[in-house]
């Protein structure tokens, strides 16, 4: 495989002290941003799918701007994605 192509089909945040609008910016470029991240991560697979990835709550500084707000988001979405990669190939 030459590339990880991300397709994220839904993503549901809840908010508590944080903008609307906030959020909106940050995930502006998260499926680019998760691909990058994820280049040298080994799929046995031709496509794998990981379906209800649950993350931690973030816990945000109040001058928290989008572009640190993406960067949280892709990490534990990275983690999640090689931790469902791992899983799939010890089966």
């Amino acid at each position: 495989m030459s590339g990880v192509q991300v397709d994220l089909n839904r993503i549901h945040i809840s908010l508590h002290g944080v903008s609307a609008e906030l959020v909106n910016e940050a995930l502006k470029g998260l499926e680019a941003e998760i691909g990058r991240r994820l280049q040298g991560v080994k799929i046995a697979n031709e496509a794998l799918s990981i379906n209800g990835i649950s993350l931690k709550p973030l816990t945000l500084g109040k001058s928290v701007n989008a572009a640190e707000m993406r960067a949280l988001l892709v990490e534990q979405i990275a983690m999640a994605v090689k931790q469902g990669t791992a899983q799939g190939a010890a089966q």
